[in-house]
């Protein structure tokens, strides 16, 4: 009788066990929540550095669902919806401006979709006038925004205004940022165009004292010393950036052939000529 009970009892006290380990599975698994509109956001911003704006949209979509009234969310979708659906990412930049008036970044993208605008449509006046207001705008509210100046300078460039304004905004932008090759460079593709071959060169010099490995700025600058007259320095920059970059084999070749010519060099002229054929 005794051992009937007590085997009664054992499964009595399992019972009670298995239904006490199910009931904390249940409150455990009623305190796991779903993941906030930040987590989101988190996750979309680390997709649109690693993977692109493709991959991050659908991220951006879940946290604005979420949290309709964070302005980040829709800047950031913006910008990956810019230059592909323009509309909706106007409809973004208008409503993170309409949720935060003072958002830098806002007009930044804004007007970065009326310059897609422009630019695809190049008589549009009423899309260049909006992207100034938005670029002016945004440098109003940070006159420290180096990117803010740089892009109303390509604004400038593309509406053919190349003469004070381009390069004060673009000037500005290096004067922020001066350790910016994107920046430097293309003031150096402006002075070449202008025959401001000293200013190129000034530039150059400064983007080869960050990296004196930097076969770009070698290129350029063997340009400036081949417009200016001087030669040999060209092709001492060419076949520096040869050796450092060969895979741009057929920039460095071709302009050093040319520059062995202007020398009256014209052996090592043909073997550069020569290997170029045989690229």
């Amino acid at each position: 009788m005794k051992g009937k009970l007590r085997k009664v009892f054992r499964q009595i006290l399992q019972f009670s066990l298995v239904i006490m380990l199910l009931g904390r599975f249940s409150v455990a698994q009623k305190s796991i929540k779903p993941p906030s509109a930040d987590v989101y956001y988190t996750r979309g911003l680390a997709e649109k550095k690693e993977k692109g704006c493709d991959s991050a949209i659908e991220d951006f979509d879940k946290a604005i669902e979420l949290n309709p009234r964070d302005a980040r969310f829709y800047k950031e979708r913006g910008e990956c919806l810019t230059g592909k659906r323009n509309d909706e990412a106007l409809a973004d930049f208008n409503e993170a401006l309409k949720l935060k008036p003072d958002y830098v970044e806002a007009y930044y993208g804004r007007g970065n979709v009326y310059f897609h605008e422009f630019f695809r449509n190049k008589n549009s006046q009423k899309d260049k006038e909006k992207a100034f207001n938005d670029f002016n705008q945004a440098i109003t509210l940070n006159p420290r925004c180096s990117e803010c100046y740089y892009v109303r300078a390509k604004l400038y460039f593309w509406a053919r205004d190349t003469g004070e304004k381009l390069f004060a905004d673009l000037d500005k932008a290096v004067e922020l940022e001066p350790r910016n090759k994107e920046y430097r460079m293309w003031r150096v593709s402006l002075y070449l165009m202008l025959d401001e071959y000293q200013k190129s060169l000034a530039d150059c010099n400064a983007l080869l004292e960050i990296n004196p490995q930097d076969a770009d700025a070698l290129l350029l600058r063997g340009h400036s010393y081949f417009y200016s007259g001087a030669y040999q320095k060209a092709i001492d920059d060419y076949t520096l950036g040869l050796k450092i970059k060969p895979v741009a084999s057929l920039a460095f070749l071709k302009n050093r052939a040319q520059a062995y010519r202007a020398l009256g060099k014209i052996s090592q002229a043909e073997a550069d000529e020569k290997r170029l054929k045989g690229q």
